[in-house]
């Protein structure tokens, strides 16, 4: 057996799918604890060949053991996650859990991914509106020789009609 051949079968018959969103758009942004949680979750709801859940009911100590955090890493990663709207948390009846005293009350919390892991299409082929310069005022981040040219101009014009130089600067010029 070759070792792409062995490699191909390993990955199809012990592997766990996961949304290229994750890699992506989010894997950047997620802080370690955050990503072991997503993981967590990812694995006990795709992960399973024959029974690939939508949701999953997966207990703190279950986090704790496969994660390494600590309980307050766990629930901090939870919220964050939540908020980012990566996942979702419900109780038993499909209720969202979207408060931590509402998950550490509740008996059994599901765990569920949100669709927006997965990245669209026509976020990928989004392209880049030009961005209009004509009614742009100048700025001092902007003092190009261009804005200096004009300054100069202007400051000369109320020199001969004032007879004396201008305090103009870029902000001055609409």
């Amino acid at each position: 057996m070759h070792a792409q051949e062995l490699v191909g079968c390993l990955m199809i018959s012990h592997s766990t799918p996961v949304p290229n969103g994750l890699f992506d758009r989010h894997l950047k942004n997620l802080k370690a604890s955050e990503l072991k949680v997503l993981l967590v979750i990812i694995r006990q709801t795709l992960g399973w060949k024959n029974k690939r859940n939508t949701r999953d009911w997966i207990s703190g100590s279950q986090f704790k053991s496969k994660t390494g955090l600590s309980k307050r890493s766990i629930g901090n990663a939870i919220t964050s996650l939540q908020k980012r709207g990566l996942i979702r948390v419900t109780d038993y009846k499909n209720n969202v859990l979207s408060v931590p005293t509402q998950r550490q009350y509740s008996v059994r919390n599901y765990y569920a991914l949100n669709t927006n892991l997965s990245v669209k299409t026509s976020q990928r082929v989004r392209k880049k509106q030009p961005v209009s310069t004509q009614n742009l005022r100048p700025t001092k981040e902007t003092n190009t020789k261009e804005n200096l040219q004009k300054i100069e101009k202007i400051k000369a014009e109320l020199k001969a009609r004032w007879g004396r130089p201008s305090q103009l600067s870029t902000k001055d010029i609409s």
